[in-house]
C-alpha cells in the first residue's frame, strides 16, 4: 500500500511497494498541510497517498517547504498523471452515457455511477459495488450499464424481486428477460434473452448449469452473502469469479459487522485479501472466556481509512440527502412472492369449489386472522389443514420473511407497516420481538394514553 509516513524527527517516510524514501518537512506544517493520523502500532504519523495529499505535497514542493528524492518525485508525477487520466476517461464515459437514449431519462448522479462502472470494466478492474441508499435507482444503474457494456447478464436476486427486475429491464432498455426456472409453456417468456434472472436459492442449487465466462453477473441485495461460512456465500464467491465482470448492489454494505465488506469485496474482486488477512488488518479482537477456553471476539475496527482507500476504486455510494432535489416525492416498488406447493394446493382447492366466492373472501380474511378461521362457516376452509400446517400460518409465513428482508435492507431507516387484520399485526409483533427489532404498534385497540 502506498503511503506517506511522518515521524517526530521532521522526516517523512514514503513507502512504495516496500521501498522507503525520506522527505523532510517542518513539524508545524504537518497537520496544516496533510490529511494524516497517528498510527498507534507503528508510532508514526501516517498520511494516505491520496489525490488531496498529492496535490498538497506538490504545492509544498513548489514552495520549497519539503525535500524529496527523485524516486518520490517520479512516483508523485506518475500518480498525478494517472489520476488526471482517470478523470479524463470518466468524462469520456460520462459523455458516452449521455449520448445513449434509454427508454427513460437517468438522473445525473446515476450517469456518474455508470461512468465509473464503465471505467472499471475497460480498465481490468474486476467489478463494482453500487451502494446507494434505497430508492436511488440502483437497479436502473446496473441495467443501463449492462446495455452499454453489451454482454449477456445473469442477475441473482431475492426470489421476491425477480419480476421487479424483469419489469425494470423492459422499462429502462426495452429488452425482454428470462426468469429462471421457467416453463416452456409460458407465453410471456422469451425463448432467448441476454438477461437471465434467478433467485439466490436457484443459483446455489444449479450453478453448474451456467457458464459465466464472458458474462456480467449482478447480485442484488448483496447483504445476502454477509455470512462467509454459508454455502450460498461460498458458491457466489467461488463460481462468479469466472465471470467477465461482477456488479454488487446493496443499500447496506455493512449491516452487522465490517466483515460484510470483505464478503462483498471478495465477490467483486476474487484477488482481494484473504479473510484472515482482512481480520488481522482491520478488526480489533478481544479474548473472551467461554467457560472452557478463551476465544477471540471482534470488538471494534481499526485502520478504517486504509480500508476505505482500498475499496474506493470499486465503490460508489449516494445518500438521499445528497440527491434529494432529483428525486420524486414517492417511489413505489412492488414485490411478488412466489407461490409454494402448499399454496398451490389451496388455490386448486378453491378453484374446484363451485361456491368459491364466499370462500375466496374468507380466504383473504384467513390470511391474517386465525380467529376467523376457527369461526368460519365455510367447511372447506375452517377445517383446511395441509401437510400438518394450518392455513393462516402457511400463507403469512412468506410475507413475514419478506418483511424481515426489507427491514434488513433499510439501514436503520424508519419503516411503517400497514396490515388489514389484527392477527397479522400480532404475528409481525412476535417476529420483531424474536429478532430484537424495536417497534411501536398502533391498532384500533390502542388508547390515547
Amino acid at each position: 500500500m502506498n503511503k506517506i509516513i511522518l515521524d517526530y524527527d521532521r522526516e517523512i517516510k514514503v513507502k512504495f511497494e516496500g521501498v522507503w524514501d525520506w522527505i523532510t518537512i517542518q513539524k508545524d506544517k504537518l497537520k496544516d498541510n496533510l490529511l494524516c493520523y497517528w498510527d498507534k502500532e507503528e508510532k508514526v504519523w501516517t498520511a494516505k497517498f491520496s489525490e488531496e495529499n498529492i496535490n498538497k505535497l506538490d504545492t509544498l514542493w513548489k514552495e520549497g517547504q519539503i525535500q524529496k528524492t527523485k524516486r518520490f518525485m517520479d512516483k508523485l508525477a506518475n500518480s498525478i498523471t494517472e489520476q488526471s487520466l482517470e478523470k479524463e476517461k470518466l468524462k469520456e464515459y460520462l459523455q458516452e452515457v449521455n449520448d445513449i437514449e434509454f427508454c427513460k431519462p437517468l438522473y445525473d448522479f446515476q450517469k456518474e455511477t455508470i461512468a465509473k462502472i464503465l471505467y472499471n470494466y475497460h480498465n481490468e478492474r474486476e467489478g463494482f459495488l453500487i451502494g446507494h441508499q434505497m430508492g436511488l435507482g440502483k437497479t436502473a444503474i446496473a441495467v443501463c450499464a449492462s446495455k452499454i457494456i453489451n454482454l449477456p447478464i445473469i442477475i441473482i436476486c431475492p426470489a421476491s424481486l425477480k419480476y421487479l427486475w424483469k419489469e425494470e429491464i423492459y422499462k429502462w432498455i426495452g429488452f425482454n428477460s428470462l426468469i429462471i426456472p421457467t416453463s416452456s409453456t409460458s407465453e410471456d417468456e422469451p425463448i432467448y434473452s441476454k438477461y437471465w434472472i434467478m433467485s439466490y436459492e436457484h443459483f446455489r442449487e444449479h450453478y453448474n448449469d451456467f457458464d459465466l465466462r464472458d458474462k456480467i453477473v449482478v447480485i442484488d441485495e448483496a447483504s445476502y452473502i454477509k455470512n462467509h461460512k454459508a454455502k450460498r456465500t461460498r458458491i457466489i464467491q467461488n463460481e462468479c469469479k469466472f465471470a467477465r465482470f461482477r456488479i454488487a448492489i446493496t443499500g447496506t454494505p455493512v449491516t452487522n459487522t465490517i466483515y460484510n465488506y470483505w464478503n462483498i469485496m471478495r465477490y467483486i474482486n476474487p484477488y482481494f485479501m484473504s479473510f484472515q488477512e482482512f481480520g488481522g488488518k482491520y478488526i480489533i479482537f478481544d479474548d473472551v472466556w467461554t467457560g472452557l477456553e478463551y476465544v477471540k471476539v471482534p470488538v471494534g475496527i481499526k485502520n478504517i481509512e486504509d480500508l476505505l482507500e482500498k475499496i474506493k476504486p470499486y465503490y460508489d455510494r449516494k445518500i438521499k440527502e445528497e440527491v434529494a432535489k432529483f428525486l420524486p416525492k414517492k417511489i413505489i416498488q412492488y414485490r411478488f412472492l412466489s407461490i409454494n406447493p402448499i399454496q398451490q394446493k389451496i388455490k386448486d382447492l378453491l378453484l374446484s369449489n363451485t361456491n368459491n366466492f364466499i370462500d375466496v373472501f374468507q380466504l383473504l380474511r384467513l390470511l391474517d386472522d386465525d380467529n376467523i378461521l376457527n369461526k368460519s362457516n365455510a367447511p372447506t376452509l375452517s377445517k383446511l389443514e395441509i401437510n400438518g400446517f394450518k392455513l393462516p400460518d402457511i400463507i403469512s409465513q412468506a410475507k413475514i420473511i419478506e418483511i424481515l428482508n426489507i427491514i434488513d435492507e433499510s439501514n436503520d431507516e424508519k419503516i411503517v407497516i400497514f396490515t388489514s387484520f389484527i392477527e397479522m399485526t400480532k404475528q409481525i409483533e412476535e417476529v420483531l420481538k424474536k429478532n430484537n427489532i424495536s417497534y411501536v404498534c398502533i391498532t384500533g385497540e390502542t388508547t390515547q394514553n
